[in-house]
């Protein structure tokens, strides 16, 4: 059975030409929910008093939103991540709450060029949310360039051309 297991996978590696482990997986709006409201769950009841000590930066995630290269074009596997967005922006626990969309970038090229392509990225991303239904009034964009790398040890690598979500502080 295990080498069948073997086989089904590199079958589905020769014909996709990717190693399905490697493929960016769809972030479900739950989880969006979830990230960005900061909600923390299981958390033993004694430790509660304590939560106010301890500031707190504003929620945030990071998605994976796949550009071609050098462009700010959405390709389809971001507009399905985005829609997922959308639905977690809807929620009755994000529906009053402004964000934040920042683009980042991998540090190839110069940083005039990546300044300039992470905030076309993200004011993409902000018309298609707001094309999807959520106020413009709510959202807000800038691009970061490649001034925060998520993969600091590599650079170029593809985890850091990525959107991050921020909620607003009050």
């Amino acid at each position: 059975m295990r080498l069948r297991r073997s086989a089904l996978f590199f079958a589905a590696f020769l014909v996709s030409g990717q190693c399905p482990a490697q493929q960016d997986a769809l972030v479900p709006s739950s989880a969006i929910v979830e990230k960005l409201t900061g909600t923390v769950t299981n958390t033993p009841e004694k430790f509660s008093r304590y939560r106010n000590l301890v500031p707190v930066a504003a929620p945030s995630i990071d998605l994976t939103i796949n550009f071609r290269v050098g462009a700010a074009t959405l390709g389809p596997g971001g507009k399905t991540q985005l829609l997922e967005l959308s639905k977690a922006l809807s929620n009755d626990l994000l529906r009053d709450k402004k964000v934040v969309v920042e683009g980042h970038t991998d540090a190839q090229g110069s940083p005039e060029l990546n300044l300039r392509l992470s905030s076309q990225r993200a004011t993409a991303v902000v018309v298609f949310l707001v094309d999807s239904g959520i106020g413009r009034d709510r959202l807000s964009s800038v691009g970061k360039g490649y001034s925060d790398l998520l993969d600091k040890q590599n650079p170029t690598s593809a985890k850091n051309r990525r959107v991050t979500v921020r909620v607003e502080a009050p």
